[in-house]
C-alpha cells in the first residue's frame, strides 16, 4: 500500500506478481475473481486474518477488469482493510470479525466493510476521525486517501461507528 501511496506503481506490481508466484491463489485464499489486484490483496489479508484469529468473511462479485485504476483500488481496499484488522486485533480472539462485500453494478463499485472494534474513536474538534497510533505525523493518512479516491470517482463514503461495530460503505462511479 505504501508503494502505491507513493506512486511506485511498478514496484507494487512486481510485489503482487511475486506474492502470486509464492502462494498459488487457486490453492489458498478466499478471493477468486481473476482480478489480479483484488485477489492478491484480499488473499494476503486473509492469510493475516488466519494468523491472527480474525474471522474474515468475503463476498466479492467483480469482473476481471474494473473501470477504475488498479492503484486506486489497492490503496482504498488496503487502507480500509488495514484499519479493520488493526481494530479487530485489539479484541479478544472470540470477538474478532471483519466482513467485506464488494460488487460492480452498472459501472458503480459498491464496497461495504464491517468490523467489530473496542468502541473507542478519536475525533478532532470538527468531528473528523484521528489516528490512535502514537506517531500521528506518520499515520492517519489512510482514511484521507480513501476520501481522496472516493472523490476522484464521484463517489460517496458513509462511516457508521455504532457501539462496537464499525461500518464503511463506499460507492465509486465510472462516469
Amino acid at each position: 500500500i505504501e508503494m502505491l501511496d507513493n506512486n511506485q506503481n511498478e514496484s507494487a506490481i512486481d510485489y503482487l506478481r511475486k506474492l502470486i508466484n509464492i502462494v498459488p491463489l487457486n490453492n489458498l485464499g478466499i478471493s477468486r475473481t481473476d482480478n489480479i489486484v483484488i485477489d492478491a490483496l484480499i488473499n494476503a489479508k486473509y492469510i493475516y486474518a488466519q494468523k491472527n484469529g480474525i474471522h474474515f468473511d468475503v463476498q466479492i462479485n467483480v469482473p476481471i477488469q474494473l473501470p477504475f485504476e488498479n492503484a486506486d483500488i489497492s490503496i482504498l481496499l488496503g487502507n480500509i482493510l488495514d484499519n479493520a484488522f488493526e481494530a479487530s486485533i485489539q479484541l479478544p480472539v472470540s470477538e474478532r470479525f471483519v466482513e467485506l462485500l464488494m460488487r460492480l453494478e452498472n459501472n458503480t463499485l459498491c464496497i461495504a466493510l464491517k468490523n467489530r472494534y473496542n468502541g473507542f474513536v478519536v475525533r478532532d474538534k470538527n468531528g473528523n476521525m484521528l489516528t490512535t497510533k502514537g506517531d500521528a505525523q506518520n499515520h492517519g493518512i489512510g482514511l484521507k486517501s480513501v476520501y481522496r479516491i472516493t472523490n476522484k470517482y464521484h463517489g460517496s463514503i458513509v462511516i457508521d461507528d455504532s457501539v462496537n461495530m464499525f461500518t464503511v460503505k463506499i460507492m465509486l462511479c465510472d462516469i
